[in-house]
């Protein structure tokens, strides 16, 4: 359907990258059926992920919070500034408390709006490393200054973009597509946010030394190609209980504090995992049931003992340098 709009019917776009909390912010919906309903609050938070929304969230998550009323039939409804202007678009709220709703940030929907013009489809950015978040301990042994902001590189996956701009495991990338790296969350967008294809400029410090390397993205959607026929991208190391682990090196052991005792280290726990509740990425693993938990190859071979296991497991781990104990049901 065609149709022409005067420019007084059409809502001017705001930059949501300009927002800051306390902003106003005021929803606009058909919530239950109800239209034109209006609701103002303020930006209670920016660059909330991991949220569990009902059936099926984002990959990729930086929804805007705000305790502007956002109920059923709000979603996609704008959300704006004091000004008139759309800054995000209602998306989700958390049915088990009042004042929390979140909207997608209005500069990544005009993101994907310009994608799906272009190509028909929206493709993401793909690098192939594991970041982890950079701690005062790894800042230590990485020779990283207190006040610098970055993620240290856990893995590199061989034959990626990654592993070909000669990006290594124990690298600190700094900045990103001319961008300062904060956290691991707003690395991880970063990246996704490059179009398969072009080239970027990551400044990286390697061994206390800053770089510059070069690399090339990939296409997330067509990682399997770009891999390669000869070698295939490696295989979480277990998927038990939805948790990832990898090696421990020396240099990893001394930032750790972990006193000779070396274990697995958690890369990642699937959002639904049960483990989720006990155990956290960065945390070493080093007994499983009272048997001890040397490497890999150990982990994987408790792991298939205890697989059809509906008893609690008792891991013993290593946080921020201390061992502990935890007890994760398995069903």
């Amino acid at each position: 359907m065609d149709h022409n709009f005067e420019a007084n019917e059409v809502s001017l776009i705001g930059n949501s990258d300009n927002l800051r909390v306390g902003d106003w912010a005021i929803a606009m919906g058909n919530p239950l059926g109800l239209e034109w309903t209006l609701t103002v609050g303020i930006v209670s938070a920016r660059g909330r992920s991991n949220l569990a929304i009902a059936g099926g969230g984002p990959s990729f998550q930086d929804f805007i919070q705000t305790d502007a009323s956002i109920n059923f039939g709000n979603s996609g409804g704008p959300l704006c500034n004091i000004h008139g202007e759309v800054i995000g678009v209602n998306t989700a709220i958390n049915p088990s408390g009042q004042g929390i709703g979140f909207a997608i940030p209005i500069n990544m929907a005009m993101k994907v709006v310009d994608q799906l013009r272009e190509n028909g489809k929206v493709a993401r950015g793909y690098l192939g490393m594991l970041p982890r978040e950079l701690t005062a301990e790894l800042r230590s042994a990485t020779g990283v200054a207190a006040e610098q902001h970055g993620v240290f590189v856990e893995r590199v996956d061989p034959n990626t973009p990654a592993s070909v701009g000669g990006l290594e495991a124990g690298d600190v990338v700094t900045e990103f597509d001319g961008k300062v790296v904060k956290d691991v969350q707003q690395f991880r967008m970063a990246v996704a946010d490059v179009p398969p294809g072009r080239g970027v400029v990551a400044k990286i410090i390697r061994e206390g030394k800053p770089q510059s390397l070069e690399f090339v993205l990939g296409d997330r959607a067509a990682l399997a190609t770009f891999m390669g026929q000869g070698e295939q991208r490696p295989e979480p190391s277990s998927n038990w209980l939805g948790i990832d682990v990898g090696v421990v090196n020396e240099s990893m052991a001394r930032a750790l504090r972990l006193d000779g005792t070396y274990g697995v280290i958690i890369n990642e726990i699937d959002e639904n995992s049960p483990a989720r509740e006990k155990l956290r990425e960065g945390d070493v693993i080093i007994e499983i049931d009272r048997k001890p938990v040397d490497d890999v190859h150990g982990f994987k071979e408790i792991a298939a003992a205890l697989r059809n296991s509906n008893k609690a497991v008792l891991f013993r781990i290593v946080r921020d340098g201390v061992k502990t104990f935890e007890a994760v049901e398995v069903n």
